[in-house]
């Protein structure tokens, strides 16, 4: 359960922690060590509060949110 952890700190811009392990995966898909994901749908499930779905509403209904 540590990506939860790393989860939040990456929300909250905390980044010093995990800048090698970001660096590290750049650079193995720079040198085709470690490849990207090439399929058709890649999924991520998360929770949103009220704010964040009226948000995503508010942005769709002017057109600035593609679905």
């Amino acid at each position: 359960m540590i990506f939860i952890i790393m989860n939040i700190n990456l929300m909250k811009s905390l980044i010093s922690d995990y800048k090698t392990f970001i660096k590290v995966l750049y650079k193995e898909i720079d040198i085709n060590s470690l490849k990207s994901y090439q399929g058709k749908y890649l999924y991520r499930g998360s929770v949103l509060n009220k704010n964040e779905v009226e948000k995503i509403k508010k942005y769709r209904d002017i057109g600035k949110l593609s679905t």
